[in-house]
């Protein structure tokens, strides 16, 4: 009997999993809305776009690039790659503002994933959508960075049960069970026709005092030392 009930609940966990993974991936992308942020002299040579999830919030990255370029930024907060990529190309008024105020754009920073991790969407699905958001974004700029993969860690009660028994399941079913999916999220990339920026150069591994209480969102001086990191990327030497 306890052998039956065991293979009854590995069952119906299965389909339960299955479920959730069907109505997840299957359903209509999430598009949101964006306010863009837009710094720097209007008369600037260098044109910077900066497209990407909550960590580029208000501006979060743009300072040390709008001292010398014109910086417009444009965020999503919470959703993935896939997502940022919706939102952006059917967002046409913050999309607009932002090409009507740059004109010409020079150089575009995406900064995404961090989403695609704390969902457990695997590490192709995020490969894909950076590859996808890099080639829309090209499109529009002479150049496109991509921030490489940070090392985040949801802080526990962060997430509400349900979301985090949904994210448990996805864990699962997309990455191994495992919690911490940067290095196979990283390497998915990895071999994109892309340029990086090496978030290790701000922070080799996780360090709880780089970030909020959340473990997903970084201080405000890490916010303005990753900016310096991504001005010598995005506006270095060609």
């Amino acid at each position: 009997m306890k052998i039956l009930l065991a293979a009854l609940a590995v069952l119906i966990v299965t389909v339960v999993s299955t479920l959730v993974s069907f109505l997840m991936y299957q359903r209509a992308p999430v598009v949101a809305l964006a306010t863009p942020v837009c710094s720097g002299p209007a008369d600037a040579r260098q044109r910077v776009l900066v497209v990407g999830d909550s960590w580029v919030d208000g501006g979060n990255v743009d300072a040390a690039m709008a001292g010398t370029a014109r910086v417009c930024s444009v965020s999503y907060s919470g959703l993935t790659g896939q997502d940022v990529l919706q939102s952006f190309t059917a967002d046409r008024d913050a999309r607009d503002a932002v090409l009507a105020d740059l004109g010409h754009v020079t150089d575009a920073v995406m900064l995404v994933g961090v989403n695609d991790v704390i969902q457990h969407r695997g590490a192709a699905y995020y490969a894909d959508g950076v590859k996808r958001l890099a080639e829309h974004l090209s499109t529009l700029a002479d150049r496109v960075v991509v921030l490489e993969l940070p090392a985040t860690q949801v802080a526990a009660g962060v997430l509400l049960p349900p979301m985090e028994v949904i994210t448990t399941l996805f864990a699962c079913l997309n990455d191994w069970c495992a919690r911490d999916v940067t290095t196979p999220y990283r390497a998915a990339a990895a071999s994109l026709p892309i340029t990086l920026i090496d978030y290790d150069r701000l922070a080799p591994r996780f360090a709880p005092g780089d970030f909020e209480a959340d473990g997903i969102h970084l201080t405000p001086q890490r916010y303005a030392d990753l900016g310096r990191i991504i001005a010598d990327a995005a506006l270095g030497p060609r």
